[in-house]
């Protein structure tokens, strides 16, 4: 028997520590990554996403610590943006003039958005969470 496109379609109620709730679905990090347009992307992801496509010597995926310089946090930023936009299904997430039912990433606190991106990507953003805080201690 085939499937049905709603058992395709899996997604989790995310309740977060601000008490806020999120219907989210996993992302598949990879196609994300590989669609991006050249440049779009701090070096280090796509380096990851490379390292667990390959198989190394003990026949398991590589992995090794994610370092970003400087030049790179805005990319950073614009990857979790991209993560967390595909990772939430409701509310929707929306550019600008959101609706009724609909959000903007500016709705989000910068810990509810750390969350459903670490949520979404197996918990990537406790990796990047120093990242983050880097970038938010820089002058403006």
């Amino acid at each position: 028997m085939v499937s049905t496109a709603s058992s395709f379609k899996r997604s989790s109620e995310l309740v977060l520590s601000s008490g806020q709730t999120v219907m989210v679905r996993k992302v598949n990090m990879a196609r994300i990554v590989l669609s991006a347009p050249k440049g779009t992307l701090p070096d280090a992801i796509t380096a990851q996403v490379v390292r667990g496509l390959t198989k190394g010597q003990n026949g398991t995926p590589e992995q090794a610590a994610l370092q970003f310089n400087e030049d790179e946090l805005p990319e950073l930023a614009s990857f979790m943006d991209m993560i967390v936009r595909a990772a939430v299904v409701l509310p929707r997430i929306v550019e600008s003039n959101p609706g009724d039912d609909e959000i903007t990433l500016n709705d989000l606190t910068q810990d509810e958005h750390l969350e459903i991106f670490s949520w979404a990507t197996g918990g990537a953003g406790e990796e990047l969470k120093a990242a983050e805080s880097f970038r938010d201690e820089q002058p403006a």
